[in-house]
């Protein structure tokens, strides 16, 4: 009898989770669908949404998305569950991508894989006008100091000259002061770390450090200087 109890019991619950899942699935793609079209209405452009996550004990719901037509560029917008209105960063972030874009280039010169989510950083929230902005024409708009970085590089054959060279480069090239937080992976680590950050725009310290990174060090690089010399990014990296 007790057998028969506890498997009508284990049916019960696999039904339900089933149902619950499925109607999580529902509400998850029309939460998609809401936010893709209020930002096709905004923008006039095609968005896929990668991802959604605050939607339990949360007035709404946040969802990392990127355009139809470059997966690369994520950022985040927020539905509000009681108003339906939809909040972004898309255009902060199509500045942060330009910016990401100049570093992976300046690094590609020098052989060196790279992989970086850029953020601005201010006291209050920045609120951007639907324009299309350069770096420094952002930075000079909105007056902030510099453009943070997390930027993940994959374990190669580069010497602490080609790094030294590749962040002069980035910073000459972006024109804006740059703080780079720089991890170094093994080539295994580093490919699992870019797959995240490809999903997840917000990732951070935490979620690029569970993969192990073999060094971690900061640069500061301003007008084409940087804060750290070859000999020390040398002895932070372990090589010469």
């Amino acid at each position: 009898m007790k057998t028969i109890i506890r498997k009508v019991g284990l049916i019960i619950m696999a039904i339900t989770t089933t149902i619950f899942m499925g109607a999580c699935s529902v509400l998850n793609k029309d939460t998609s669908d809401k936010v893709c079209r209020a930002l096709n209405e905004k923008y006039g452009e095609t968005f896929v949404v990668t991802a959604i996550g605050d939607r339990l004990n949360t007035d709404g719901a946040k969802l990392y998305v990127h355009p139809a037509d470059n997966k690369d560029l994520l950022f985040t917008a927020r539905i509000n569950r009681e108003t339906g209105v939809v909040d972004d960063n898309y255009i902060e972030e199509k500045v942060n991508y330009k910016v990401e874009s100049i570093v992976a280039d300046s690094f590609d010169k020098r052989n060196i894989s790279v992989n970086s989510r850029c953020m601005v950083v201010t006291k209050e929230p920045l609120i951007v006008e639907n324009e299309d902005y350069t770096p420094v024409g952002f930075k000079e708009t909105y007056n902030f100091d510099h453009y943070t970085l997390y930027l993940v590089i994959r374990q190669g054959d580069f010497t602490a000259a080609d790094l030294l060279a590749a962040f002069e480069n980035a910073n000459n090239s972006v024109g804006v002061k740059l703080v780079m937080i720089c991890y170094i992976f093994e080539p295994e680590n580093y490919s699992a770390c870019v797959e995240e950050m490809k999903i997840y725009a917000g990732m951070g310290t935490t979620m690029i450090e569970k993969h192990s990174p073999v060094s971690t060090f900061n640069v500061i690089a301003e007008n084409g200087v940087c804060s750290v010399t070859e000999s020390e990014l040398a002895e932070k990296t372990g090589r010469s």
